[in-house]
């Protein structure tokens, strides 16, 4: 229980992302919490879709049974573990269950489409250009920590400096594929990216 109770905790830390000034993995010791780099990771996708709102998306709650929105992880079994522990649970503000689907690497096929938010693995450089290619014009949130990723079409790269994890973000592919984010994620961005979205552009390896 105190595992569990530890793990949940984790993904409280949207009182640090949305919060200016400090936003380093050495906050969650304020708590008494010793966060590694793939559960703050796992967090910081876990309130990205708090703040996303998807194409034809109803924001307030109805008493029907919660349909469900998906976070679908190629190539990072350590994030898709960090997750677990919010797996089944019920977004309240979108009435969703949340689903966790795993893939250990690039299917080469469509079931990486039926998802809302997709994050690459540095593993998976060299598939990106077919990742794009597969999810293109789908409205799926692309969030991944690869070199190059938002000037490729990426969507949300997450940005470790030095001790600290910050996001930067290509506005123009999120509005392109019908998304919106929470300003808050805009202001909190280290950079805005407003290019036209470049499809079949190969991020080389380092």
């Amino acid at each position: 229980m105190r595992i569990l109770a530890h793990n949940i905790r984790i993904f409280l830390v949207v009182l640090f992302i949305l919060r200016p000034g400090t936003f380093s993995f050495s906050a969650a010791s304020e708590t008494d919490l010793a966060v590694s780099e793939h559960e703050l990771k796992a967090a910081y996708l876990y309130n990205f879709i708090l703040f996303t709102k998807w194409p034809g998306e109803i924001d307030k709650t109805s008493s029907g049974p919660a349909s469900h929105i998906i976070i679908s992880v190629l190539g990072s079994n350590q994030i898709s573990k960090a997750l677990t522990e919010v797996e089944g649970k019920i977004i309240e503000s979108k009435n969703k269950k949340l689903v966790i689907k795993r893939f250990e690497d690039f299917p080469g096929d469509t079931d990486i489409c039926n998802c809302n938010l997709l994050f690459i693995d540095s593993s998976e450089v060299k598939n990106l250009d077919k990742i794009f290619y597969v999810i293109k014009k789908r409205p799926v949130l692309t969030v991944s920590d690869i070199e190059g990723f938002l000037e490729a079409g990426g969507m949300i790269k997450l940005d470790q400096i030095g001790s600290k994890l910050r996001w930067s973000i290509n506005r123009t592919a999120i509005e392109a594929a019908g998304l919106q984010i929470s300003s808050q994620l805009y202001n909190l961005a280290t950079k805005i990216i407003e290019k036209p979205v470049v499809r079949n552009r190969l991020v080389k390896e380092k």
